[in-house]
């Protein structure tokens, strides 16, 4: 599934909760800055604590730089035209990871709860190619797909959210795909 699409929908989601929001002390909404060390710096994550009950979360997070939206990709150049039709010379790799999650939350105390869940992470890898009479890319550096080496792969995702203070929380745990430590930093509404 497109990336942008999974934005979309999760910016949806987002704006229906946020027009639900119980405002009880016990019963919070926190939006915020999410990561994935060491793979994945931009994200974000909804999630919703209830006392009696179940809550819930979601998020959406990528890897940096996303080569996608660079000028200097193409999407329609594949490795066989780039190596044997133009004869562009292999000069680099690199990979990507695009993550969509969502799980329960569980109360545990005044200002402590729990998250699990499960997701999809999407792994995509990049070859940078050098066209020697630089009509391609930024001084003849460009960027294509290997798309032989994309997968999707089940993540799996834990930890505990801390309420900091009134209006600020902080989640940490851990992910399977891509293993890493996650760091949340929001605000709590």
């Amino acid at each position: 599934m497109n990336r942008y699409i999974l934005i979309v929908i999760l910016l949806f989601v987002i704006s229906i909760t946020l027009s639900a929001v119980d405002t009880q002390k016990d019963n919070y909404l926190m939006f915020g800055y999410a990561a994935n060390i060491p793979e994945q710096f931009l994200g974000f994550r909804l999630t919703r604590v209830v006392q009696n009950g179940t809550g819930f979360f979601l998020d959406l997070k990528t890897s940096l730089p996303m080569i996608e939206s660079r000028d200097d990709f193409y999407s329609s150049i594949s490795i066989n035209k780039a190596e044997n039709i133009f004869g562009d010379e292999l000069i680099g790799k690199d990979e990507s990871w695009t993550s969509i999650n969502g799980g329960l939350t569980g109360f545990l105390s005044g200002k402590t709860a729990i998250y699990g869940g499960i997701g999809f992470s999407f792994y995509d890898t990049y070859r940078q190619y050098y066209d020697s009479w630089e009509i391609l890319g930024t001084r003849g550096k460009y960027w294509i797909e290997d798309p032989d080496k994309a997968t999707t792969k089940v993540n799996l995702l834990g930890g505990l959210i801390f309420l900091l203070d009134d209006r600020l929380g902080m989640q940490i745990g851990f992910e399977t795909q891509p293993t890493g430590a996650s760091i949340v930093v929001g605000l709590v509404f």
